[in-house]
C-alpha cells in the first residue's frame, strides 16, 4: 500500500511544473486525491439497469423538512418581483462533509470539476439563507454561466483565471454581482479551524445580508428572468419507472425514490462494500428532492491539470425524475442571460412539484444507472 501512494505522489511531483498558472489551492486538493485511494473513473458511454445495492437504512428518516422556496423563487409574476437571488459555490470533496446550508437552497447544480470531483452551486432564496453555509470554494466559467441565468449575487473563494475574467466582465454589464472572499470580501467569511483547508471556509445569511447593503447591490431580481412552471397537481404521464438513480461520478451519487413523501433521498457510496449512506448535512438531515434533472451536456478536459469547459447553452438530453418516473425530454437554453428550459419529448415544457430542484450535469461519457 506504502509503495501504491508513493507512485502516485510520484506522479502528483511530475505534474506540478505544468500546474504554474493553476491556483496552489487546487494543488492541495490533488495532493490528498493522490494519497486517498480513489477509484478510477468511469468513462463508459452506455447507460445500464441494474439491481440498487445493499442500503443502509439507518438514517434514512431523519430527512430535511419541506421547501417550498424554490416555488416562490422560480416565480413567473416577475412584476411582483423576488430579492436579489444569492448562488454560493460550494464544495463536494469528502473533507468538506458534512456540508452546511444547501437544504435551505432552493436550485442546486452539481457538476464535475477537476478529476471529475463534483462541486455544487446552491442558489438561495434570500428569505431562506441559514445561519452556516459551506464550505465555499474557487469559481469554474460553466457555474458562472448557470449564476447568470438569474442575475444572482455569485459568492466564491478566487477561481480560474477565466472564471474571474468573467465574473469582471459580467460585473460590468449587470449581468451577476460579485462576492469574493479572496479580493475584498473576505469581512463576509469565516474560517473553521476545526476542519481541514481549504475545505473550511463559511459565511452565513447575515454576512450576505450585509454584503448585499454595504455594496448597494440591487434588491430585487433582474426584471428579464424568467422562472419555471411549480404545481402541486403535476401529472407524470410516463410509464416507465425509476425508484433508483446512480451517477458515476469520481465518487458515485445515488438516489432512491421513498414512494410514501415523493421525494428522491440522496446517498454515497461505499467505494469497497457498494452499501449506500444517507448524505447528510451538518445538521444529520439527509439531502432530498422531489425533482430530479440529470442534464447530459458536452465537457471537455482542456489540459493535464483536468480543467474543464462544459456547455451550458445549446440544447440537449435531459431526464426528470418525478414521483418514481423517469420523463425523458430535452433542455435549451438560448443565451447567457435567458433560463434554461426543460421539455418532454412532446415539446411541452416540464412542470415541476413544489420545493428544491436538484440539476446533475453529466457528459455523455459518464455511466448512469437507473
Amino acid at each position: 500500500m506504502a509503495e501504491l501512494l508513493n507512485k502516485r505522489k510520484a506522479i502528483f511531483i511530475k505534474l506540478i511544473p505544468k500546474m504554474k498558472f493553476f491556483s496552489w489551492g487546487l494543488i492541495f486538493v490533488l495532493v490528498i486525491i493522490s494519497l486517498s485511494g480513489c477509484q478510477k473513473k468511469q468513462i463508459l458511454p452506455s447507460i445500464n439497469k441494474s439491481t440498487p445495492e445493499q442500503t443502509n437504512n439507518s438514517d434514512q428518516n431523519n430527512t430535511a423538512p419541506e421547501n417550498n422556496n424554490a416555488t416562490e423563487f422560480q416565480t413567473t409574476l416577475i412584476s411582483e418581483g423576488i430579492k436579489l437571488p444569492v448562488a454560493i459555490m460550494m464544495d463536494n470533496f469528502i473533507d468538506s462533509r458534512p456540508i452546511s446550508g444547501i437544504n435551505s437552497a432552493s436550485i442546486v447544480y452539481e457538476s464535475p470539476a477537476e478529476a471529475d470531483i463534483t462541486r455544487f452551486l446552491a442558489v438561495f432564496n434570500q428569505d431562506n439563507l441559514p445561519e452556516k453555509i459551506g464550505p465555499i470554494r474557487s469559481a469554474r466559467p460553466y457555474f458562472v454561466s448557470w449564476a447568470e441565468e438569474y442575475g444572482a449575487l455569485y459568492i466564491h473563494a478566487g477561481g480560474s483565471d477565466q472564471a474571474l475574467r468573467t465574473i469582471k466582465s459580467d460585473q460590468n454589464d449587470d449581468k451577476i454581482y460579485d462576492l469574493n472572499e479572496i479580493s475584498g470580501g473576505g469581512a463576509y467569511f469565516w474560517r473553521d479551524h476545526n476542519r481541514v483547508a481549504p475545505s473550511n471556509l463559511y459565511t452565513s445569511g447575515e454576512f450576505i445580508k450585509k454584503a448585499i447593503e454595504n455594496k448597494n447591490l440591487p434588491e430585487k431580481i433582474k426584471t428579464n428572468f424568467s422562472g419555471w412552471k411549480f404545481s402541486n397537481d403535476v401529472n407524470v404521464t410516463s410509464q416507465e419507472s425509476s425508484e433508483f438513480i446512480k451517477i458515476n461520478y469520481l465518487d458515485p451519487v445515488a438516489w432512491k425514490f421513498d414512494s410514501k413523501t415523493d421525494f428522491y433521498l440522496r446517498f454515497s457510496i461505499d467505494s469497497k462494500t457498494g452499501t449506500l449512506n444517507p448524505f447528510v448535512d451538518s445538521d444529520g438531515m439527509q439531502i432530498k428532492t422531489k425533482n430530479l434533472i440529470i442534464q447530459k451536456t458536452e465537457i471537455n478536459i482542456l489540459d493535464e491539470v483536468g480543467r474543464r469547459e462544459i456547455t451550458t447553452i445549446g440544447d440537449g438530453e435531459v431526464m426528470i425524475f418525478q414521483k418514481g418516473k423517469l420523463t425523458k425530454g430535452k433542455w435549451q437554453r438560448g443565451g447567457s442571460q435567458e433560463s434554461t428550459r426543460f421539455y418532454d419529448t412532446f415539446d411541452k415544457e416540464i412542470e415541476f412539484l413544489p420545493g428544491s430542484v436538484w440539476i446533475e450535469v453529466v457528459s455523455p461519457k459518464h455511466k448512469l444507472v437507473y
